[in-house]
This record gives structure tokens, sequence and C-alpha cells, in this order.
């Protein structure tokens, strides 16, 4: 289990909480658009960001992983590591040619 899984449930309104985050990664589900060629990549692409989506949830924009491969995700590139030690390292990112 994730940090964000365990973390979730120390909220005390953790079954509302549940239940709109679900309604959000349900919406997010449809949402998503990976070329053909990429689409294997789909449910990682989905994780990330139902993770992103579950974080700004929990604390607002103030987690510099999550903003930061949001950020990636946003400009149409896909987060794929980190160089170095975290949080000093840099976030990897991968941008397909158009």
């Amino acid at each position: 289990m994730g940090r964000l899984e365990s973390e979730k449930y120390k909220n005390e309104n953790y079954s509302c909480f549940d239940k709109v985050m679900n309604k959000y990664k349900s919406m997010l589900l449809k949402t998503i658009n990976i070329r053909k060629e990429y689409e294997e990549s789909y449910y990682d692409v989905y994780s990330d960001l139902a993770d992103c989506l579950i974080c700004r949830g929990m604390y607002g924009d103030n987690d510099l992983l999550f903003e930061k491969m949001y950020n990636v995700y946003k400009s149409s590139g896909w987060s794929c590591g980190w160089k170095g030690n975290f949080p000093e390292g840099k976030l990897m990112a991968f941008y397909p040619k158009e």
C-alpha cells in the first residue's frame, strides 16, 4: 500500500472522502487520452493522476512530488522516474514526439 492509500485511512471522514475521490477518479478514467502506440501505459498514467488527485484532496497543492508529476502530465509529458535523492533531485519526464 502506498503512502497516500495509508494516509487517507487516517482521515476521520474517510468514507465520505473516499466516495468523492472515487467519483473524480471515475471522471478521470474517461478523460485520459493516450495515443495508440502508448496505450499500454494508460493505467500507469491513470494511477499517477489518481494519486495526484488524492494528494490534492488531502493536502492541497503542497506536495512537491505530486505537484511536479501533475505539471508534467498537464504539459503532455509522462513522469518516468527521479534522478538523485528526494527531494533534492529532479523528476524525470518523457515527452512523446507530436
